[in-house]
């Protein structure tokens, strides 16, 4: 199928759980735990269906994008991408896909709103009271104080007001360009398992999420910004935009990696960034304090064993005594010392936990 022929958001959020005229033997009430439950006996065609839609570049939104606009492309990488989970998409059937997911009306491509790609950008401003955004416009050859960071923010976010609106910056949903995989679906499904009892077995939720290895193309209209003799290109916003999404990530449950992307070229890279090697010989490191590790931080770590997919990961934070994990496909040999980045901090003091992506 290709989503030339249909429209993917439609089957989601729409057609999905739409009783068909004339085949009442497609559902069933039936009752669990006391509990009636609609059952679709043809649910489980429904999802795959779904899932195996595949990308048609015909149907994405880069047309009206080719002039006057600012945009960079960024590809996802495992575990891919959940936006628009608070919407509604429930019924009581251990077959369905559970979580809500957000889609592009007309093209039922599933989107970014741009009010989320602003939301996070806007959140960087914050961090270590603009120390963040401080530290990554020092590496594309931006000097601004804090005063000069403040003014920037307020360009950015709040000009409404004072600037026409013509000359404010603007932020559009992001869109699916590509993806690599090679029968062109872009779509997944996952899980997530809850336990309610610690002797009872957990309960599997299925999901629907865009798959790894699809290429979302960010847009913006921006303009320059100068505050007290220093100049901010909108070229050098464009670039601080890409690094805090690199860094942060976007959508749902990104502190377990998801929402994470990855550069499809060096053109604009982050200077902050340094391309990870992967080495069986240890080497001194500096160890960083627990109360200092943040999201978005680069740790170094040492590859303890390996489980199957699954990497366990001893990092080199003092005074932590847990070993984190990461699901990795390639085959990291023990000993070996890698890079990850924090896609999460919870906790206070010595309860801290910490969650890593692999950082490629």
């Amino acid at each position: 199928m290709r989503t030339s022929e249909t429209n993917v958001g439609y089957l989601f959020t729409k057609d999905y759980f739409r009783l068909r005229r004339g085949r009442r033997k497609n559902y069933r009430i039936q009752t669990s735990n006391g509990e009636e439950q609609l059952e679709i006996t043809n649910l489980e065609e429904r999802s795959t269906e779904i899932i195996h839609t595949r990308f048609d570049r015909e149907t994405s939104l880069s047309e009206p994008f080719k002039e006057g606009f600012h945009t960079f492309d960024l590809q996802t990488v495992y575990p891919g991408l959940l936006v628009g989970s608070g919407y509604m998409h429930d019924i009581k059937s251990e077959k369905a896909l559970k979580l809500g997911f957000y889609f592009d009306h007309t093209t039922g491509l599933p989107v970014i709103p741009g009010s989320s790609v602003k939301g996070v950008l806007r959140s960087a401003f914050k961090v270590d009271n603009g120390g963040y955004v401080q530290e990554l416009l020092d590496g594309i050859g931006v000097k601004l104080d804090k005063k000069g960071i403040c003014a920037l923010e307020k360009n950015i976010f709040d000009s409404a007001g004072e600037v026409s609106v013509y000359c404010r910056d603007k932020f559009f949903d992001a869109f699916p360009v590509a993806t690599s995989h090679r029968e062109g679906l872009f779509l997944a499904d996952d899980y997530i398992t809850p336990h309610p009892h610690p002797l009872k077995d957990p309960k599997p939720i299925r999901f629907l999420k865009v798959g790894p290895g699809v290429t979302f193309r960010f847009v913006f209209e921006l303009h320059d910004f100068e505050k007290d003799g220093v100049k901010v290109t909108a070229e050098q916003k464009l670039a601080l935009f890409r690094c805090i999404l690199l860094d942060l990530g976007v959508g749902a449950k990104t502190n377990v990696g998801y929402g994470q992307f990855r550069e499809l070229n060096k053109k604009g890279a982050c200077q902050k960034k340094q391309q990870p090697a992967v080495t069986d010989k240890p080497r001194e490191v500096e160890w960083v304090p627990l109360n200092k590790v943040k999201r978005g931080d680069i740790l170094r770590a040492k590859v303890l064993e390996k489980r199957g997919k699954v990497h366990i990961l001893q990092l080199y934070v003092k005074g932590y005594q847990r070993n984190a994990q990461i699901s990795y496909a390639g085959g990291l040999p023990e000993g070996s010392e890698i890079e990850v980045k924090v896609s999460g901090v919870q906790g206070k003091g010595n309860n801290r936990v910490i969650s890593v992506a692999f950082y490629r």
